[in-house]
This record gives C-alpha cells, structure tokens and sequence, in this order.
C-alpha cells in the first residue's frame, strides 16, 4: 500500500509481484492511470514476457474480478463509515485486516459456502487426490499388462520347450 500514487508504488508492487525471470503468456490489467502508462511499467513487463492489459474508460471487462472486489470493500468498510477512521493508518489497517478477512473468512454462497481460501484449498486437495487416484489407476492397469505379457510370454516359452522349438 502506498498514501499516494507514485511510479515507486508501482515499481515495488511489480518488483513483489514478479520475482521470477520470465511469466509468459501472463496479462496484467491495470487502470489508465500515468504511473501505468510509464515506459519503466511497460519495460519491466516486457522483460519478464508480461502482456499490459489496460481497458477503456467506464469498461474493464478483463479486470470485472478485481472491480467487484474493489466495489465490495469499499461498501463493506468504508461507505458511511469514512468518518471513523482517524488516520490513514488506521484505514491501512483496516483495509488489511478486510483483505484477510475476505480471503479467509468470508464466505461466498458461489463457492458453495466457502471463503476464497478455503475453496481453493478443497479444489486442490480434490486434484491431488484425484491425481494420487489416477496415477494408481496407471500402476494397476500397467501391471496388469506386465502379468498378462509375463504370462504370454511364458506360455509361449512352455510350448516352444514341450514341442522341441528352442
């Protein structure tokens, strides 16, 4: 978080954000603000593969997850509340603690009652099960044909041997 809107604020947060030497295929949306249309945005992006997204004015269909977020935040902890927070630290604070709050504890009726976190988290412990399951699947399936060509092949073997083949 940052208390204005700089071009260090955003050299940071992509500095965070992509430590890795390459991201290809990657889109990042942002708004139309200066500090995004920046030739240093634009040449970090570039050197880690990353394609800018930005959408016109009044239109971010590519960015609708993180607009509705927004959205929510603000009318969950700041419309009518604006007075209450006395400094910018407290609203810092307070936007912190809602982010945490809203990835691990608020629960959305889109992901079956789950928060955010915890839906992810059943999502992958659902995968890596059905992967455990799958490769066990293989492992069955191919040593059934490693019993079936062993079997075969000495079936084989005795005939050759009782007829003299060898």
């Amino acid at each position: 978080m940052s208390r204005s809107p700089d071009l260090k604020q955003i050299q940071t947060m992509l500095k965070k954000a992509f430590p890795d030497d390459s991201y290809q295929g990657t889109i990042l949306h942002s708004d139309q603000g200066w500090q995004y249309q920046h030739q240093s945005y634009h040449d970090f992006l570039a050197s880690k593969g990353i394609r800018p997204s930005m959408s016109r004015k009044r239109n971010s269909p590519d960015n609708g997850m993180m607009e509705s977020f927004f959205g929510i935040l603000k009318s969950e902890i700041f419309y009518g509340y604006e007075k209450t927070f006395k400094s910018i630290d407290k609203l810092e604070q307070a936007i912190t603690d809602y982010i945490f709050y809203y990835n691990n504890k608020r629960i959305k009726a889109k992901l079956k009652g789950l928060s955010p976190v915890q839906y992810r988290t059943k999502f992958w412990k659902v995968n890596e099960k059905l992967d455990t399951e799958l490769r066990e699947f293989k492992n069955y399936i191919f040593q059934s044909l490693l019993e079936t060509c062993n079997q075969d092949l000495n079936a084989s073997f005795l005939y050759c041997n009782r007829s003299q083949c060898i």
